[in-house]
């Protein structure tokens, strides 16, 4: 089953000409580093998004953003369950904070339908100095399982850096 890309309800605000580098995705200004996963995935272009990334069938797909300067008040916990937020029939399957190498962060695993579609997501959203970060894994409910620990994997190889760092 192939999952819809439409990603209105993720406010997204980030920035586009960056960098792929030996298997390694560098976020504009340096802000942080991580590890693509392995095999073929096409880059996508979703508006706002540092990266969109999905392989050719489109069953799943990994979004990245960064969103500087704003929110510095709002707990990680509503700015990542805000992610989900046009989600109709939402229901929160897992959450909590988590370590990280690059930090603690709030993952989130939700289910829902986007125009009328069923998709299962997880997500981890995380702060650096004036910086806050998400990184989504989006998929139809019977792919989620194909994709999610390689989506993990990923997570793990995370460095923050540059303008988000303290």
């Amino acid at each position: 089953m192939r999952i819809l890309l439409v990603i209105v309800a993720f406010a997204f605000a980030g920035c586009a000409h960056d960098g792929i580098r030996d298997g390694v995705y560098h976020a504009p200004k340096g802000r942080y580093a991580i590890q693509l996963p392995p095999g073929t995935w096409d880059r996508l272009e979703i508006d706002g998004a540092d990266l969109a990334i999905a392989p050719a069938d489109r069953s799943v797909s990994i979004l990245t953003s960064t969103l500087c300067g704003r929110y510095r008040r709002a707990g990680l916990e509503t700015l990542s369950r805000s992610l989900f937020v046009g989600l109709a029939d939402r229901r929160v399957r897992e959450d909590g904070l988590v370590k990280l190498p690059a930090g603690e962060a709030y993952r989130i695993v939700v289910e829902g339908r986007m125009n009328g579609t069923a998709i299962t997501a997880e997500a981890y959203t995380l702060r650096e100095a004036r910086c806050l970060f998400d990184f989504v894994y989006l998929a139809a409910p019977d792919r989620f399982g194909a994709g999610v620990e390689t989506f993990r994997a990923m997570m793990r190889t995370l460095r923050l850096s540059g303008e988000g760092r303290k």
